[in-house]
């Protein structure tokens, strides 16, 4: 009998520039599973596709659906950090942000 396995499961939001390296490194990770990729624009349907695995255009989307992650990396413009964290922190989604800025430090203040 094979050994019970745990995947922490994980969303890229955004896949720009940095989003698809992200994608790649947590499928060849032993434990994780990519459960969606988010992104308005249609490459991140296309990676979707391309990588097996859901796609959503809005975190709204996302949160709502039946594939909700355990964690999401963070790889959009730094602009919209804070909202879309703190979307995702209300829906019980750990936040990794590939990107840390100084808003977000802000915003923590003011939450």
């Amino acid at each position: 009998m094979a050994p019970f396995e745990i995947k922490n499961t994980f969303a890229v939001i955004g896949v720009g520039l940095i989003g698809p390296r992200y994608c790649r490194t947590v499928i060849k990770s032993s434990d994780a599973h990519l459960i969606a990729i988010v992104d308005l624009a249609p490459r991140g349907a296309e990676l979707a596709k391309e990588l097996g695995t859901n796609y959503y255009k809005t975190v709204q989307d996302l949160v709502t659906s039946p594939h909700k992650p355990d964690a999401a990396i963070i790889c959009t413009p730094n602009h919209t950090h804070v909202a879309v964290v703190k979307e995702l922190i209300e829906e019980g989604i750990h936040v990794l942000v590939r990107n840390l800025s100084a808003p977000i430090f802000r915003a923590e203040r003011t939450c």
